[in-house]
């Protein structure tokens, strides 16, 4: 259990002996998510009725200062003797510090009796009903679906050290705050669930209700069966803020079941709003060319959101490749029809979740055979960034596209095609089709030219609608991680033998940016990967700012850089704000 609650900060503040140790979080490396700080103590909630209620404390001299975790929670106090300085002031949002009596006073000594804890009542919000396995919220069917709004943020951990992990081992245990949804389910149907949270990391899990409320119990009941079955996947912890989750359940006799929405977190970025949909699953009749499922995209700009689910298609041509190396894709594929608006432009978002997915387009009018559909969904050459027909990363990370048709005709008829390499990599997705305007400094041979007048300057910007310029080419010195997200450019002019600090920090939904800085104007990519070597930073993970700082060489004159948004991750985008600051 590693909650910072009110709780937790009283009894720590005045039981537990201050540390110097510092954890560092370490970088998300294949995918894996860092779970930060773990401290080791059991800790319980503030029962409500009990504010007031006084703490043991240590006699004798108080340290002066003790710095605790950044905590947000309203601002609290702890009154001590009358006659001293000390007290404890907890503002929310901000570090928490302990101001106590200075060192050249008398000494304090502070007895059990003499301290209080004054917290009023409805300063944190009660846990809801359904946290607890026994108490679950009891949905009802609307038709073949239900769908459930809620939020997680007061929630706590049941099942703590261990916590349910569902099979996954411990390094996926799930320390989040958990509400329980039960749903009856009908025998030899088939019951897809999926979970989206437009900010948090959450993960999906489901049990038959007539496990034991224990943590042995819940962590039997759902884990997948063995050997693996594409109907019966209950646990889904695939995606990060954002992501969709997706698991599918077929029981065998009627009965009730728990949906469990929970989090590998137990800090923010594990809590937040979600909708859960729990449908029955019905064969998608779109598994072949011939027969694509039609999207209609609305509004302004023109947006279509599409859920599906490859599971249960089938392979129709195994030799599709679309020239790209990573090809061919004889997995499960299935087809989507869209009709396009000529002279805009349009980018299509593949989220598959645990599926290593791959993702290609070509106009409607195309032959339906092998043949046909390799020539036409092949991206045209010279590269265009805004024409990429198809994309595979090569892993489980979601794909992107690119379609810009031209202007005449009016509009024109493109088919959608979600696949895979291998007939083992199936499962759901969200698939997203998005009218959009580029950004103006998507090129790198033309950024927005930043004037540093007095520091700092400050930018707002986005990634989102930019195109991946030089495809996986930008190493920046390194062998194995290639710079292949949406890029933004921005030119600024140093003075030599000063050093600049730029400070990039996402906004919105959470998303992991990379940084970097070249001089070579002309954007040659060899000089790129050069010059970016010693000037790129990407340490941080989801959420986090990144910072570089540049001194350019000499002691006179001045230096054009050109400063780069970009991501390691070919579908990792969003906003930002970009700080430059030099003394």
């Amino acid at each position: 259990m590693r909650r910072t609650s009110l709780a937790w900060l009283t009894s720590f503040l005045f039981l537990a002996a201050c540390s110097d140790d510092t954890v560092t979080p370490q970088k998300d490396i294949g995918g894996k998510k860092d779970k930060g700080i773990k401290i080791e103590a059991t800790v319980g909630d503030i029962t409500p009725g009990t504010e007031g209620t006084k703490p043991d404390l240590p006699k004798g001299d108080l340290p002066k200062t003790t710095d605790l975790p950044k905590v947000d929670q309203p601002q609290t106090k702890v009154d001590l003797p009358k006659g001293t300085d000390a007290k404890v002031d907890l503002p929310k949002g901000t570090d928490a510090k302990v101001d106590l009596p200075k060192t050249d006073g008398p000494k304090v000594d502070v007895k059990k009796s003499d301290a209080k804890v004054d917290a009023p009542k409805g300063d944190l919000p009660p846990a809801p009903a359904n946290t607890k396995c026994a108490t679950p919220e009891a949905l009802t069917w609307s038709g073949t679906t239900i769908v459930k709004n809620g939020d997680n943020s007061n929630s706590v951990n049941e099942y703590a050290n261990p916590s349910v992990n569902c099979g996954l081992g411990s390094y996926y245990d799930m320390d989040g705050g958990q509400v329980y949804y039960k749903v009856t389910l009908a025998a030899n149907k088939k019951y897809k669930a999926i979970l989206l949270s437009p900010s948090a990391d959450l993960a999906l899990y489901a049990f038959p209700a007539s496990a034991a409320c224990t943590q042995a119990g819940v962590n039997t009941g759902c884990t997948s069966p063995t050997p693996a079955d594409p109907n019966n996947i209950f646990v889904s912890d695939a995606q990060g803020s954002g992501g969709t989750e997706t698991i599918r359940v077929a029981p065998a006799a009627a009965g009730d079941w728990i949906f469990v929405v929970d989090s590998y977190y137990d800090s923010a970025s594990g809590r937040g709003p979600f909708t859960l949909t729990i449908s029955e699953f019905v064969a998608p009749t779109n598994t072949t060319c011939a027969n694509a499922r039609v999207l209609t995209l609305t509004g302004t700009p023109q947006k279509v959101v599409e859920t599906g689910d490859t599971g249960d298609s089938t392979d129709e041509f195994a030799t599709v490749d679309c020239g790209n190396a990573l090809g061919p894709w004889p997995g499960p594929q299935l087809y989507y029809k869209v009709t396009l608006t000529g002279g805009k432009k349009y980018m299509v978002k593949l989220d598959a979740g645990s599926t290593d997915s791959s993702l290609y387009a070509f106009p409607s009018a195309t032959a339906c055979n092998a043949t046909a559909i390799n020539t036409a969904c092949t991206s045209p050459t010279p590269a265009d960034p805004y024409n990429i027909w198809n994309a595979d990363a090569g892993y489980a990370s979601g794909e992107k596209l690119f379609i810009s048709p031209p202007a005449s005709p009016t509009t024109v008829e493109w088919t959608i095609v979600v696949d895979s390499y291998d007939a083992a990599e199936k499962g759901f997705f969200t698939l997203t089709i998005e009218e959009f305007t580029p950004a103006a400094n998507a090129k790198c041979t033309a950024p927005e030219t930043l004037a540093l007048t007095t520091s700092p300057v400050t930018k707002t910007g986005s990634t989102v609608f930019a195109p991946n310029e030089f495809g996986e080419q930008i190493l920046c010195g390194t062998t194995s991680t290639d710079y292949d997200g949406n890029q933004v450019y921005y030119k600024v002019t140093l003075q030599n033998g000063k050093k600049y600090t730029f400070k990039v920090t996402p906004t919105g939904a959470k998303w992991d940016p990379a940084i970097y800085a070249i001089t070579d104007l002309t954007c040659a990519v060899a000089n790129i990967n050069t010059q970016c070597a010693t000037n790129a930073q990407d340490v941080g993970n989801a959420g986090d700012p990144e910072t570089l700082e540049i001194t350019p060489a000499g002691t006179s004159g001045t230096t054009d850089y050109i400063f780069v948004v970009d991501s390691v991750v070919d579908v990792d985008s969003g906003a930002f704000t970009l700080e430059i600051s030099w003394p």
